[in-house]
């Protein structure tokens, strides 16, 4: 299971609380995660004071019109609109339209829907260390990802049939419907088939490298989604929201080696497996970890492409996804216990699957009502729960460079959305 290879991981390395240079360093990682907190309170500074200056130069606009002044849209400095004009005049004289004002219902369920997300991935991750690591429960991973989707598939037909919303599947009943989405569905194996490829990188990365060099180089998949955004959506980011982005990825990968169970222990660094002996095969191992962020990346922007380019509901495309996943994580589930698909199961499992279930939905949600970026930054943004959380409930590790880290993470991603 890839949580077991993580926990096994997690023994490996040498940590700043290690023998050896102790005094050192705890400087580096002081000095560490106070420069990143600087920079980042900075960069909160930039976006605060361009925002006061964004409304007061929309508020100036205002009232020189109010006066019948030609002035300067605060949208676009190049432009001007006279009088009660709708649209301005580019440099070919083509008409611009001033941007469209988004309504506060969909800023609230965007909101919505990124805040729970961020909730369900910090509960998804407390609960399953709690039972993989305090419990020991022997469950299979492929019979929690596969109950989980066919949880995702019922709800997701649930929705179907209460609601029909602007779709090309037939509006007639469930059973045609439900027939029509499953064999206009191939699209939807793509992300399946990936996630799949993901799940085996894990495995060979994990093998080979330690889980703090993990988790340090799964977070370009912050940039890769980003990157592909630009190619496959034609959506670019400024430099002020790249400055962000790069602040929030550097915090949440301070926070994870920091939080590694062997940095905060006072022993020396294991002796290395195997796997880890050469290096040939460490670098097979980074490869893995970025070939899996890469892919992570396309999956996400892929999935918001089929969101948003073609007349199917997001409860369409969640089911259709859904059924190529119990496709996969099904059968594998068989396979490894033939004669009892649940073994290992209890009660906590069935709320770690039900959790599973809700968090595909939720990132379905999330791509929806905001992009694939959004739901990247959530997911990277509760670790600061996630770590809160562990030290209350579970004696985590918790300390000043922690605590400066958690600060970069909020505050990057508070700037990230305050930026143009």
């Amino acid at each position: 299971m890839l949580s077991h290879n993580l926990s096994h991981a997690h023994g490996h390395g040498h940590g700043p609380h290690g023998h050896g240079g102790h005094g050192h360093h705890l400087y580096m990682w002081h000095t560490i995660s106070g420069v990143l907190a600087v920079v980042a309170l900075a960069n909160f500074w930039y976006a605060v004071t361009r925002q006061r200056g964004g409304a007061s130069a929309s508020e100036k606009a205002r009232r020189g019109k109010e006066e019948g002044e030609e002035e300067l849209l605060p949208y676009d400095n190049t432009t001007k609109q006279t009088g009660d004009a709708a649209a301005s005049k580019s440099s070919d004289g083509a008409a611009v339209a001033p941007p469209i004002a988004e309504s506060v219902d969909a800023v609230r369920v965007r909101a919505l829907c990124v805040s729970f997300l961020c909730l369900q991935y910090s509960a998804y991750a407390l609960l399953r260390r709690y039972s993989t690591g305090i419990l020991k429960e022997p469950w299979s991973a492929a019979s929690v990802l596969g109950a989980g989707e066919a949880l995702k598939f019922s709800v997701s037909l649930a929705a179907i049939g209460a609601w029909q919303g602007t779709s090309e599947a037939p509006a007639s009943s469930v059973r045609e419907r439900l027939s029509f989405l499953v064999l206009h569905s191939a699209k939807m194996s793509v992300p399946a088939v990936i996630y799949l490829v993901m799940n085996f990188l894990g495995f060979v990365a994990l093998r080979r490298v330690d889980a703090g060099t993990f988790a340090i180089v799964q977070q370009s998949k912050v940039f890769f989604t980003a990157a592909l955004q630009r190619v496959m959506l034609g959506r670019a980011l400024s430099v002020p929201k790249w400055c962000a982005l790069t602040l929030l990825v550097l915090g949440v990968s301070l926070i994870s080696l920091l939080s590694q169970p062997s940095r905060q222990c006072g022993g020396g660094a294991a002796a290395p497996t195997v796997a880890t002996s050469t290096a040939a095969s460490y670098l097979t191992g980074v490869a893995a970890v970025l070939a899996d962020s890469a892919l992570s990346g396309f999956a996400t922007v892929y999935f918001e492409k089929m969101l948003k380019t073609t007349v199917l509901t997001v409860w369409d495309r969640n089911l259709q996804l859904a059924f190529w996943s119990m496709l996969i994580y099904v059968p594998w589930a068989i396979y490894e216990h033939p004669t009892q698909p649940f073994y290992g199961w209890s009660a906590v499992t069935v709320v770690l699957a039900a959790l599973g279930a809700i968090g595909g939905i939720l990132v379905a949600l999330v791509i929806k009502h905001a992009d694939g970026l959004a739901k990247n930054l959530a997911t990277a943004s509760s670790i600061v729960l996630t770590t809160g959380a562990s030290y209350m409930l579970f004696a985590g590790p918790m300390s000043a460079e922690i605590m400066l880290g958690c600060l970069v993470v909020v505050t990057a991603g508070f700037t990230y959305q305050k930026v143009a």
